[in-house]
């Protein structure tokens, strides 16, 4: 959250030392496209919907980009063109690929599986 809110101020952060130092060099890629638009990315959630033979169907919920809407790489493109019409075709791609990383996140934390709770009556057992 705090990352969230120094990007919306504008201002660079300086990078915790687990991505290594802060340069001084060009902004970072989330910078490069509105902060409203990195803002609507970075709020969206997804949930899960049936499986079909191409792959996981994720809806993606974004108030931002019109709501509710299965995700798909060309809509995607179109939703923030039609949703933030000053963005340029390479902001468009990158805020695209910065939701893609986060549609990535979702598919990868959702496909793990999920831990059994021990049992503390019968754990003495195991």
């Amino acid at each position: 959250m705090k990352r969230l809110s120094a990007r919306l101020a504008g201002g660079r952060e300086k990078e915790d030392s687990t991505q290594g130092p802060a340069s001084d060099g060009p902004a970072p890629p989330a910078m490069l496209y509105p902060a409203a638009l990195d803002a609507a990315i970075e709020s969206a959630w997804f949930a899960a919907r049936s499986h079909t033979d191409d792959g996981p169907r994720v809806c993606v919920h974004c108030p931002a980009l019109g709501g509710g809407f299965i995700y798909d790489k060309t809509d995607i493109e179109s939703r923030i063109l039609r949703h933030f019409p000053e963005c340029d075709a390479a902001a468009v791609q990158r805020a695209s690929l910065h939701l893609r990383s986060r549609f990535m996140q979702y598919i990868r934390e959702s496909s793990q599986p999920i831990r059994q709770r021990q049992s503390w009556l019968h754990g003495w057992r195991n």
